[in-house]
């Protein structure tokens, strides 16, 4: 944080920060106070035909003063515990479902027992396998396109004034702008960090494996992938974007205020546009 950040108020800055003879007095440090809480679940099933099923489902809560090394100063240096809230990577909810399957053809299996040559070569050996993400959105902060702490101060966040919630909400308007106000003249704002929750997760990705036995030495094989991410190439929007910068937070006064800008780019997890991925990978 700026240790010399001036106090909001009217005229020169230098007369009201902690050491008027100097300007910004960045103090490096690596400290904060974080919980974490979660509630979770796991189940896993595997059948003898070569079926499997994975399900993992997360109930949490992750509160912190600062997220990431990059988030900048809070608010106002002198009230850390005013930025506790929320952390930038706060998932409530979370299920994962994946599963896998050998399609039961070829020799040994429920059809084709018995195949061997290039009958066996071409149809055993495939397995088919996905993993289905469901999540909860995550949460960013509502700041002000004109900064009215006076010149010196630090970044300002809006006042809550009314309910953020829209009906359908959606990428024309995510967040209800009117909810939110400029702060009085040198006045930081009264609405917390990370308030508004940005969009879920909503993803299936597929993959189709196939396994061609190399009979030069024991073991070897090839195996063929077709990986293909976000299979039905749903949007997956990131929170609205902070004044052009990119994804992570929302400004009021902008005739963007309230809008989803970006799609496919938070830095937590994966979240794409359809992706389809070719490869081979030799065992020996």
């Amino acid at each position: 944080p700026n240790i010399n950040q001036s106090v909001p108020g009217p005229g020169g800055a230098a007369a009201r920060r902690l050491f008027p003879a100097y300007s910004t007095i960045s103090n490096v440090q690596h400290s904060g106070d974080s919980y974490y809480n979660s509630l979770q679940v796991t189940a896993e099933k595997r059948f003898s035909k070569g079926l499997a099923f994975l399900a993992a489902f997360s109930w949490a809560h992750s509160i912190d003063e600062t997220s990431t090394q990059a988030a900048g100063s809070p608010q106002n240096v002198l009230c850390l515990v005013c930025d506790r809230a929320s952390s930038d990577f706060d998932i409530r909810r979370s299920l994962v479902l994946s599963w896998s399957y050998e399609l039961p053809f070829g020799s040994g299996k429920t059809f084709g027992n018995g195949w061997t040559g290039v009958k066996q070569t071409i149809f055993a050996g495939w397995k088919i396998n996905s993993i289905n993400t469901f999540q909860t959105g995550s949460p960013f902060s509502v700041t002000t396109s004109s900064n009215s702490l006076g010149s010196g101060a630090g970044a300002q966040r809006a006042n809550l004034v009314g309910d953020w919630h829209v009906e359908n909400p959606g990428p024309g308007l995510w967040w209800n702008p009117a909810a939110f106000a400029t702060p009085a003249a040198y006045t930081f704002g009264n609405s917390g960090r990370n308030i508004v929750t940005g969009p879920g997760t909503s993803e299936i990705d597929m993959s189709l494996f196939k396994n061609i036995p190399i009979k030069l030495r024991e073991g070897m094989r090839l195996e063929f992938r077709t990986e293909v991410f976000n299979l039905f190439n749903k949007p997956q929007f990131d929170n609205p974007n902070q004044n052009g910068a990119g994804a992570g937070g929302g400004v009021i006064g902008l005739p963007t205020s309230g809008t989803l800008n970006y799609a496919g780019n938070p830095a937590f997890f994966q979240r794409t546009s359809r992706e389809i991925q070719l490869a081979l990978k030799l065992y020996f």
